[in-house]
């Protein structure tokens, strides 16, 4: 019976820890940070000690079980996140670091396995914060990788292990290769 019972009580955990860890991340980011907004501050200053505990109160929301279901975007909107329609983050997109509020995905855009979306870096003692756009249409391919104040337009492809750096931007109907990608054709489905 209690090997009967373990799919139920596995359930049941899941459908407590969700909203219990989204409701507690969402409280200690109102109450510490509010919204995110770009900024720059000293690494373990105010900021940083700040964000730090939004991003630990973040680690009770189960991650790993709502990777790559349709129940990712819906915790990342509850967390400020602007996501479109018909969007899918693959498996291994970590999204758990902090600055939600920045992030704006346009509808149909695909994430790959791996790729990273980072809307915080640390940068020569500093913790930057910045806004990522991701336009309808676009893809990151694996392990393709997004720094603060980046924009992938509308239907462009950043490739497998490119990297797209700080201030970085794709226009519509894009491809981009290489580390710091550049502009290398269009994208395979134009």
């Amino acid at each position: 019976t209690v090997a009967l019972a373990a799919p139920f009580a596995g359930l049941l955990a899941f459908l407590v820890r969700l909203p219990l860890g989204i409701g507690l991340t969402v409280a200690v980011k109102r109450a510490l940070i509010g919204r995110y907004v770009p900024t720059r501050a000293p690494v373990w200053g105010s900021f940083h000690v700040r964000h730090w505990m939004v991003v630990t109160a973040a680690q009770s929301i189960p991650w790993r079980w709502i990777e790559g279901t349709p129940l990712l975007p819906v915790v990342l909107r509850r967390l400020g996140a602007d996501i479109g329609h018909r969007v899918y983050i693959h498996r291994g997109v970590d999204l758990q670091r902090g600055g939600w509020d920045l992030l704006t995905i346009g509808d149909d855009v695909t994430l790959a396995q791996d790729c990273g979306v980072r809307l915080i870096e640390l940068d020569d003692g500093q913790i930057v914060v910045g806004r990522i756009r991701v336009e309808c249409g676009a893809t990151l391919d694996v392990r393709a990788g997004l720094s603060p104040d980046t924009v992938v337009g509308s239907g462009s492809h950043l490739t497998p292990l490119s990297w797209l750096p700080p201030g970085g931007r794709m226009d519509e109907y894009e491809q981009w290769c290489g580390v710091p990608a550049a502009r290398c054709g269009t994208p395979p489905s134009v």
